[in-house]
């Protein structure tokens, strides 16, 4: 081990810390800074993960299985609420609604919520 200059790759800031290399000073300031950029992106990368999950069909709830260009979309909106740009984005697509709303962790950090729900309506005119 030897000495290297460790730098966050979210904020910059920089420490002086005993590790292997300059790969594993980085990332050890990275996952341990106090700005929290990387428990953020560690967060987006689990919700979008289950928008993979949630935009599949799924026959018990009555989901039908979204298209590529309606997942990226939704993907896009949810990593706006994640990172702050929007408080809560609500997307109609395929009989379904999802709602992804900003919150904040017992960590005090930014986060997310998403819910998807079927809607399903009857109709009859005579």
């Amino acid at each position: 081990m030897n000495t290297f200059e460790g730098i966050c790759e979210y904020c910059g800031r920089s420490e002086i810390l005993m590790a292997e290399g300059k790969e594993e000073a980085d990332r050890t300031v990275t996952e341990n800074c106090a700005c929290g950029g990387y428990r953020q992106q560690q967060r987006a990368e689990l919700l979008m993960e289950y928008i993979d999950d949630i935009t599949k069909e799924n026959t018990e709830k009555n989901f039908r299985a979204m298209e590529d260009a309606q997942v990226i979309g939704i993907k896009d909106a949810a990593a706006g609420v994640v990172y702050g740009h929007f408080d809560e984005v609500k997307i109609s697509v395929v009989g379904s609604v999802v709602v992804i709303k900003s919150i904040i962790n017992k960590n005090g950090e930014r986060g997310a919520k998403i819910t998807r729900k079927a809607v399903s309506e009857e109709e009859a005119e005579v």
